[in-house]
């Protein structure tokens, strides 16, 4: 506030947006207090005022392709939120994921010269499995199924990893397979079952 007036400095600026762009302005704009200091003294240095507080009026074309300047677009910030949490969590799922994974196969390598490894690739594989379940794919799911077999083999529990590929994961395979046939993870996914069928069958016995 400007004490000497006693009013706000307002700036009006006329700019161009992609919807995307915009949106992304006013979701930083509204929940990060460093972008919007920055705004502030950016704003502050280009239009040379001395206030404390900016009432910012921005008049935004949204651009169109072919330029239809009639026609309006109307955004939806609270849906874009919503998208923008599953996107995050998608991302932070996948991080997580791709960690377990890598400690998962460290410890599953050592799992055959001692099973402490092994029952610590198991509890991994619990981990992987619940947020496989999460994200909803079943290659992910038939990856974890996977993992878990080659630990109950590792520890001497030969007999319920078959049980366990005999009930669950070849069935889900199966249905995974009439679904995503052409994917390049579900033909992946059916290279590890395969080694997991060669190592129950003549190494772990």
């Amino acid at each position: 506030m400007n004490d000497k007036n006693n009013r706000l400095s307002i700036i009006h600026i006329d700019c161009r947006f992609e919807c995307f762009q915009l949106i992304y302005f006013l979701y930083c704009f509204n929940h990060y207090s460093t972008y919007r200091k920055l705004v502030w003294e950016n704003l502050s240095k280009l239009y040379s005022t001395d206030d404390n507080h900016l009432n910012l009026l921005i008049k935004c074309w949204l651009q169109d392709n072919p330029p239809n300047p009639i026609r309006y677009q109307n955004i939806d910030t609270d849906w874009c939120q919503r998208i923008q949490y599953f996107v995050t969590l998608r991302m932070d799922l996948e991080e997580s994921s791709s960690w377990l994974s890598t400690l998962g196969g460290a410890y599953s390598s050592l799992g055959d010269k001692n099973q402490q490894f092994a029952y610590e690739a198991e509890r991994i594989s619990w981990k992987q499995m619940k947020l496989s379940l999460i994200f909803g794919d079943p290659n992910l799911v038939c990856r974890c199924l996977i993992y878990l077999c080659h630990s109950w083999c590792q520890q001497k529990r030969r007999r319920q990893a078959i049980r366990l590929i005999r009930y669950y994961l070849y069935p889900l395979l199966l249905s995974s397979t009439t679904t995503t046939s052409t994917n390049n993870d579900d033909r992946i996914v059916r290279r590890m079952y395969q080694a997991l069928c060669f190592r129950i069958r003549y190494i772990y016995k």
